[in-house]
């Protein structure tokens, strides 16, 4: 899915449940590291309805440690989505394969 880049882009903190897509481009906001060129929001794991509301009121409590909150926010408007940087990483990977197999 494209929305919880599109949401990051605009200034908005995803909900997500850790699945797929939303796994590998949404990281809790609890694990924030500003170095990193990933992504941040809410993940929640269970796909239960007491999952989610718990996910709505970490957000609401992120929401309210305003500091907090706009790091995450500005950190993801800078995150390069684009395939311009998933090439780069593709083309990292072949290389460490390639490059163990002509010396495995």
């Amino acid at each position: 899915g494209l929305a919880q880049m599109i949401a990051m882009h605009y200034g908005e903190i995803p909900i997500v449940h850790r699945v797929g897509g939303l796994a590998d481009t949404v990281h809790h906001y609890k694990d924030f590291d500003a170095k990193t060129v990933e992504g941040y929001g809410i993940v929640f794991s269970e796909l239960k309805a007491v999952s989610f509301l718990k996910a709505i009121d970490q957000a609401i409590e992120l929401y309210t440690s305003k500091a907090h909150y706009n790091k995450i926010v500005k950190h993801n408007m800078s995150c390069d989505f684009s395939w311009q940087e998933s090439a780069k990483s593709y083309q990292k990977l072949y290389e460490k394969i390639t490059k163990k197999r002509s010396h495995g």
